[in-house]
């Protein structure tokens, strides 16, 4: 089976701070590409985003006050090269038996009423009311095709391709962030065995450092905090940078902020 990279983290946030993500010159100018995504599916409905992205891969902000997935505070998104890997992914998860698993395949709304397959995805049921999720996905042949991304020399369709096709490769000149290299989940214990058990059953590495539980896959960590009281979500996000952080930690609104290491986030609490 191919292995599983990383595709994009994302995080639900209050108004104020995607407002000030999206209008924030920092970021478009010295930290990564960015773009104010706005967006159509059978998935997710119309939605809009902050997309800011390194070489391969991209975090995005939701508003909570218009999410696209009502009650999810934050995801991990893993992505395959090859869409026939899900085949394999779905039927792994299936006879691990960790827990229920879905697969559909999404489509986007692109110009005027023009549908087009977007990409599959599988996604692991990680328990009732969970405002955590764990998604893998494989783009579209077709998707790849209406975006003109360029495959590699070798005829991969890959991730950097994507977002050198939707963001331009021209303009990563002179912005920080290489990727993302590392994320953390705070989650209840049930839901962590979850988590744990899909991401070994598809090839991830486990270890222990300071007491918590790490997987290690290609090309990200994916560090799991168990804790029974605290709102769960994405608490923290490794970045690789191109080049040293300069000046003071960007504080974006209550609960994210941005430094040297990276990004640390206070899951959104939704109201009940």
């Amino acid at each position: 089976m191919d292995n599983a990279l990383l595709d994009h983290i994302f995080v639900t946030v209050d108004t104020e701070t995607y407002e000030r993500a999206r209008d924030s010159a920092f970021l478009r100018e010295n930290y990564a590409r960015v773009k104010v995504k706005e967006a159509r599916s059978n998935l997710s409905g119309k939605y809009g985003s902050v997309c800011v992205a390194g070489t391969n891969t991209l975090f995005e902000l939701f508003d909570a006050a218009v999410p696209p997935l009502p009650g999810i505070s934050g995801g991990v998104v893993l992505s395959y090269e090859q869409e026939a890997a899900l085949d394999d992914v779905y039927q792994r998860l299936l006879d691990a038996g960790v827990t229920e698993v879905e697969q559909r395949r999404v489509e986007r709304t692109v110009e005027g009423d023009l549908t087009l397959p977007w990409y599959r995805l599988v996604r692991p049921n990680l328990g009732e009311n969970s405002p955590v999720t764990l998604m893998f996905v494989a783009v579209s042949p077709v998707y790849y095709e209406h975006i003109g991304a360029l495959p590699e020399a070798d005829g991969r369709r890959t991730r950097r391709g994507y977002l050198d096709a939707v963001l331009g490769a021209e303009n990563s000149a002179g912005k920080a962030l290489a990727d993302i290299g590392a994320v953390t989940l705070r989650v209840r214990a049930e839901r962590a065995k979850r988590i744990i058990g899909t991401l070994e059953t598809i090839g991830f590495q486990p270890s222990r450092e300071n007491g918590e539980q790490v997987l290690a896959g290609t090309d990200v960590a994916i560090r799991i905090v168990v804790d029974d009281g605290a709102p769960e979500g994405v608490v923290a996000m490794g970045a690789e940078l191109r080049q040293p952080w300069k000046g003071d930690p960007l504080t974006l609104g209550a609960g994210c902020a941005l430094g040297p290491d990276g990004w640390s986030f206070s899951p959104y609490r939704w109201e009940n």
